[in-house]
């Protein structure tokens, strides 16, 4: 009997270490697909789209929303001007594009001017004014605002482009939208 319960005993040590020993570290592979179509800026989940007042902003070739004096055949703006696209005191009756929210929930998205490498301006240089439901916000170049939308809802977008007191330069910057989920 003694023979019999060392072999149970050493039955019930080594099983529960040769599968410990199988999982220790298990190498595990699972394949998913996942489906993703990029779309342009008229047809994302946050469409931009320009009020086809304004030949200076376009969705060009590639699908993206542009602002450029290229869009107009120019290859500058004027220096020590100023040049206001669309209504900056009411930018729902006169915009440069708009902002809408597709997708079916609403989102917090932070709206921002960077400017690019070769930018000489100022922070002040390129302004947004952005009519939401409360009122005008409004950002110059290195600021941002972040500003809720809701499922559907479209804000309204003017532009501010302002060359006073340069007389050669570069004003290049991108806009930046982050959305997120409310």
């Amino acid at each position: 009997m003694d023979k019999e319960l060392v072999f149970i005993v050493f039955l019930l040590l080594i099983i529960p270490a040769s599968l410990f020993a199988a999982f220790a570290s298990p190498s595990i592979e699972l394949t998913r697909q996942s489906q993703i179509d990029v779309a342009t800026d008229t047809e994302g989940i946050i469409e931009l789209k320009p009020n086809n007042q304004y030949d200076i902003v376009q969705i060009e070739n590639s699908g993206l929303l542009s602002i450029s004096p290229d869009n107009m055949g120019l290859n500058s703006i004027n220096a020590n001007m100023e040049l206001f696209i669309g209504d900056i005191n009411n930018p729902q009756s006169d915009y440069a594009f708009t902002i809408t929210n597709l997708a079916s929930e609403p989102i917090s998205t932070e709206i921002s001017i960077e400017p690019d490498s070769s930018y000489t301006g100022q922070n002040n240089n390129i302004k947004y004014y952005i009519e939401t439901n409360t009122g005008v916000e409004q950002i110059n170049t290195e600021e941002s605002v972040v500003i809720p939308i809701q499922s559907g809802e479209r804000i309204y977008v003017s532009v501010s482009i302002n060359s006073t007191d340069l007389y050669s330069g570069n004003l290049d910057t991108t806009m930046k939208i982050i959305g997120e989920r409310l």
